[in-house]
């Protein structure tokens, strides 16, 4: 049997435990149980059995043969439920099941079935069987429940979703590979997946489109073309597969793909992020202890606006604490104020909702406020303005201690 790399990526792993632990997975996914009514999972079961054609020894003999087989070339000894669906759209998914009494699904489309020869099926299937591996459906579950549309989810949240996905992809794409072990059907069922063309009918040799890919992935990288969509486009797909076939080790392996990772949105945590976050952090350490303390409201405060630019913003916290704040502060202000200047007006308005949280707004606050203010080279009259709008839209919950 040819040697087979490990398939896991380690940044799909590292961001699968941010996301987890950032959405709380164990509580949000008992607080999604007892809450969601008629569950996903619960009406994807239902659809496929009524609508959908279960490929079973008695129904789809050859087919069954092919699953069965590629869950044994993967190792993939949990239940598994495969389903036919009529629909023009040449996809395939897996949902995993959260009852362990209950097989997880896979979803083939008959588009996509009509469309794939038997090497290119055994590819789709361990692609989907990859996913259940990882069990990403269940990161995305826990996510798209708190933010159905992404509406007024954290942009860092939002960005490392996005990753995540896009990363789960190219994970998956090398199980497919190592359920059929053949390149050659990993590239035609990938251009078929994107043009719906059968290229083999078409006489189109393999060596001329991995040339042409070639080409397509140097454009990509070179011009800098960032990929948004959930998927990563089908020629960066296709040489990830070439090197994972290829490359003779993991370092290898790993150094390759650090060039695809750049056509993934944001993958590399910015400077701004970094130094923005740092400076939320320190700032509000300064600004909360000026009354002598820093109490939960004003850690709260503090943490949600880390968290904006980092993942683990309680871990980041702690480790300014525990730091010298100043020397961070000033490190973190200088780099935004020289690179980063559209995001004064972010820190100013997150000083002055820091400082009026108790609803005691002291002094020494205020003071603190000009100067550190003046250090964002913003000018007191500005910075004063920027107060007085904040006096005027937070009137009402300001006049509570009255």
């Amino acid at each position: 049997m040819a040697r087979r790399l490990d398939p896991t990526i380690k940044k799909q792993q590292v961001l699968r435990a941010q996301l987890e632990g950032a959405l709380q997975g164990e509580i949000l996914t008992k607080v999604r149980r007892a809450t969601e009514g008629v569950t996903t999972e619960f009406v994807q079961r239902t659809k496929m059995v009524a609508n959908g054609l279960k490929v079973t020894k008695e129904t789809m003999e050859g087919l069954f043969n092919i699953c069965e087989e590629v869950k044994q070339s993967l190792e993939f000894t949990d239940d598994v439920n495969f389903y036919i669906q009529g629909s023009s759209d040449i996809n395939a998914y897996a949902y995993i099941s959260e009852d362990a009494d209950k097989p997880h699904i896979i979803v083939i489309n008959s588009a996509l079935f009509n469309l794939m020869d038997e090497m290119e099926l055994r590819y789709i299937i361990g692609h989907e069987i990859g996913h259940l591996v990882n069990k990403d459906s269940y990161i995305c579950r826990l996510y798209y429940f708190i933010y159905p549309d992404e509406d007024g989810a954290p942009e860092i949240l939002k960005s490392r979703m996005h990753q995540y996905e896009q990363l789960a992809e190219y994970a998956a794409d090398r199980y497919g590979y190592q359920a059929c072990m053949d390149l050659g059907a990993c590239i035609t069922a990938m251009y078929k997946l994107s043009c719906g063309l059968d290229l083999k009918k078409m006489g189109v040799s393999i060596d001329s489109l991995i040339n042409q890919n070639l080409e397509k992935t140097d454009y990509l990288v070179n011009n800098g073309i960032v990929t948004h969509s959930d998927h990563p486009d089908i020629p960066l797909r296709i040489h990830a597969i070439l090197m994972y076939a290829k490359c003779p080790t993991l370092k290898a392996l790993d150094e390759g793909m650090e060039m695809l990772f750049t056509c993934i949105p944001e993958m590399y945590h910015s400077e701004t992020d970094e130094n923005m976050a740092i400076l939320c952090a320190t700032a509000g350490i300064k600004l909360a202890a000026e009354d002598g303390k820093i109490d939960k409201l004003e850690r709260d405060i503090i943490v949600e606006e880390i968290a904006k630019y980092e993942m683990e913003a309680s871990k980041l916290l702690k480790l300014m604490l525990k730091s010298d704040v100043e020397e961070y502060y000033w490190k973190a202000l200088h780099y935004i104020v020289e690179n980063a200047p559209e995001k004064v007006e972010d820190l100013l308005r997150y000083y002055i909702d820091l400082s009026f949280a108790d609803k005691e707004f002291q002094p020494s606050e205020m003071d603190m406020i000009i100067e550190m203010g003046k250090q964002l080279e913003v000018s007191e009259d500005v910075i004063y303005n920027y107060i007085i709008e904040y006096l005027r839209l937070n009137y009402f919950s300001l006049a509570d201690s009255l």
